[in-house]
């Protein structure tokens, strides 16, 4: 570097013509004059401005030097709408001296294309402050010598001396003071350096930091690593976020700069523990003596850097990158690479918290719409928020219709009439919803409920309850309905079960009670009249009988207690003997029965007598549903591993509402008092429950007006068995 000329320091003439230079405002103060500004180059590290150690050192050095009265240090700081001057030295002054000094050091930096405005003249002392009462004053002061400080070809500041006693230029001095602005020019060229340094790392971090903040998903993550990486070091080879949860990777997807075998993994899980074990980051030169030591083999590495990814409390993993070649990484790649694993640490927990979020919101929502109740989401105004599709199916309407409405709006489409009633707002009484599985007898009846004709008649029970917005406290209302019209169905068969069977009771007891009444007070003297009223009440007390039976049948089959005896039976027989038994019914009621049976049927593995009521009671509904002149048939078939017996009649035939209800318990197709036929309604109910403990299956198929087709399979019996 070439040396910095000393330069004699002399009090400025107001005569001497100043050279046309560019010139630095004060801060804040434009200048309209200024000229093509260089400031931006010109910048000195904040930390010079007032150092003061620096300032010491050097006034102690340069008054050893000179032995001078005066001693003084100069450090230029210019921004780009800012400059200031600041001054440093090692004898007290006055205001005028110190006033004095400062003009002549501006006339210095004038000299040098450097003008001042007086605002910038304000001094900030890292030596001693002015006295009014110091001894020195600017008459005393002799010219001395002033060395301008440079730095890649600029002034960066003046170092010098005056003294009060007449003294000469003393050249002798020259070399020591040459030396000590060298040093003081490359100090300050170093600082220039590391501040240039570290703005470009801040930079690069902020870089990265804003576009870590967008990210949440790990592999995302991993491609912006690699980038820092290559932007860090050139001769980065692998940059890889390691986590302890190797789930959270995708698959151990590691990000690479040049790529990294499955194989590999496995040393960057051991890197990322070794750098958890010490707890801060670790740095090899060549990792390779280490690694064959530790078992580790055919690692393509030799530098590696390895980072914690610490947040709180939270131990995530490590940031690692290496290198093939060996001391890869300097000071300042494993400063920046530390700091990039602080913020790709909070970035991790982020998306792994975020991801956490994404699945329990999922979660959520396939509960929500899965769940069998209908939800209804209301907001403050009362407005529709949203609805799941178990609501939309239960009122006929899409999401896209309701969303946005309130009954506040009207109604103007019939189908909004139930929704207009579930959104009436509800006495807030109830702080949480409560399914009526949950509710007491009492509040049952107590909650309101909605009766919905289309698309299919149903009625739904309406449970509210309030939601409160965190953000600003307005409180909406969430419209749960349940689908209690299974409920309905229930307690009106129950009812009408009750009324059937007191009914069916009643008759024939009213009937026996009768005939033996008069029998037993003499009214019927006729043997032949006697007999045939002791017939009438036999058959009574059979159809009771059966009554009894069935009931018991279906407290048996309710409570998991009925009992088969199965063995190898003829299914084919089982229907024929049944035809036999209720070929008088059918003869009362003018009705003929057609039984065929296919050839070699195989036999099936059955309780007989639990089979012989199922034909019984498919064969006696045929009978009573059937016109008088019809005929019934009954067949007896072998299909796909089963025997398959079927029940044809020609009768009045099944509504296609009641098909999907026939089979269930207490269902009537006419539960009316006034019927035309008898029955508990409970024959069918356990039939299918018999047929279904055999194993097979039991099926209807009817026209209105036409008849029906009653039919059930039973498993072919197995050689073995």
């Amino acid at each position: 570097m070439r040396p910095p000329r000393l330069v004699p320091l002399r009090r400025p003439s107001d005569t001497e013509p100043s050279p046309p230079v560019p010139r630095i405002p004060a801060a804040g103060v434009p200048d309209p004059a200024a000229a093509e500004p260089a400031i931006a180059a010109l910048a000195i590290d904040p930390i010079l401005k007032a150092d003061g150690r620096l300032a010491t050192d050097v006034l102690r050095m340069l008054q050893t030097i000179t032995r001078a009265d005066v001693t003084f240090l100069c450090l230029l700081t210019l921004r780009q709408d800012a400059a200031e001057l600041h001054l440093a030295t090692h004898a007290s002054l006055s205001e005028e001296c110190l006033a004095a000094l400062l003009a002549e050091l501006a006339a210095q930096l004038r000299q040098r294309g450097i003008v001042l405005t007086p605002e910038s003249f304000t001094p900030r002392w890292s030596g001693a402050s002015p006295e009014p009462g110091s001894r020195w004053s600017i008459e005393s002061l002799q010219p001395a010598l002033a060395l301008p400080l440079s730095s890649e070809g600029a002034i960066r500041g003046l170092v010098g001396y005056a003294s009060a006693r007449p003294s000469q230029e003393r050249r002798d001095l020259y070399p020591a003071l040459e030396a000590l602005a060298n040093l003081l020019s490359a100090a300050l060229h170093n600082a220039h350096l590391d501040q240039a340094q570290h703005l470009a790392e801040n930079e690069l971090l902020l870089e990265f930091g804003s576009q870590l903040a967008g990210l949440l998903k790990i592999d995302e993550l991993q491609e912006l690593v690699v980038r820092a990486a290559k932007r860090i070091s050139s001769y980065a080879t692998l940059a890889n976020i390691c986590l302890l949860d190797e789930g959270a990777q995708h698959g151990h997807n590691a990000a690479q700069v040049d790529g990294l075998r499955p194989e590999e993994r496995g040393h960057c899980a051991w890197l990322r523990d070794k750098a958890l074990a010490t707890g801060t980051a670790v740095y090899y030169a060549d990792i390779e003596p280490v690694a064959h030591a530790e078992g580790q083999h055919n690692f393509p590495y030799h530098a590696v850097l390895a980072a914690p990814l610490v947040t709180g409390q939270r131990t995530l993993g490590a940031l690692i990158m290496a290198s093939t070649r060996p001391d890869a990484f300097g000071t300042a790649d494993r400063r920046m690479w530390l700091a990039l694993a602080g913020q790709v640490a909070v970035a991790v927990e982020n998306g792994q918290l975020y991801g956490e979020l994404r699945r329990q919101q999922q979660h959520m929502k396939a509960i929500i719409d899965h769940m069998a109740d209908g939800l209804v989401v209301l907001g403050h105004d009362r407005r529709i928020i949203s609805l799941n599709p178990a609501a939309q199916h239960m009122l006929g309407l899409g999401e896209a219709e309701v969303v946005g409405w309130s009954p506040a709006d009207g109604v103007r489409d019939p189908r909004f009439e139930p929704l207009a009633h579930i959104c009436r707002p509800e006495p807030s009484d109830s702080d949480a919803i409560r399914h009526p599985a949950l509710l007491d007898a009492e509040e049952h009846e107590a909650q309101p409920e909605v009766a919905v004709d289309s698309p299919v008649p149903r009625v739904l029970k309406v449970l509210s309850s309030p939601i409160e917005a965190l953000n600003d406290g307005e409180r909406g209302e969430i419209k749960v309905l349940h689908d209690v019209t299974r409920e309905h169905e229930l307690d009106q068969m129950q009812r009408d079960f009750v009324s059937t069977v007191s009914h069916e009771l009643r008759t024939p007891l009213f009937s026996i009670k009768g005939f033996v009444e008069l029998i037993l007070k003499g009214k019927v003297p006729d043997a032949e009249v006697q007999r045939e009223f002791l017939t009438r009440v036999a058959e009574q007390a059979n159809q009771l009988a059966a009554i009894v039976a069935d009931l018991l049948d279906t407290s048996r089959l309710e409570a998991g207690r009925l009992e088969l005896n199965k063995a190898r039976v003829s299914l084919a027989e089982i229907a024929s003997g049944a035809v036999t038994r209720l070929e008088s019914v059918a003869h009362n009621r003018e009705v003929t029965l057609d039984f065929q049976a296919q050839p070699g049927l195989p036999q099936v593995l059955g309780d007989e007598r639990r089979l012989a009521q199922v034909v019984t009671n498919l064969l006696g509904n045929a009978i009573k549903f059937s016109p008088p002149q019809s005929s019934i048939q009954i067949r007896c078939e072998f299909g796909e591993g089963q025997v398959i017996v079927r029940v044809i009649d020609h009768g009045v035939g099944i509504p296609p509402e009641a098909m999907s209800r026939l089979f269930s318990k207490f269902y009537q197709v006419d539960a009316s008092a006034t019927r035309r036929v008898g029955g508990t309604g409970l024959g069918l109910y356990i039939s299918r429950r018999i047929v279904e403990a055999h194993g097979g299956h039991i099926h209807v198929e009817s026209e209105v007006g036409k008849g029906s087709v009653f039919s059930f399979s039973i498993p072919i019996a197995s050689k073995e068995g």
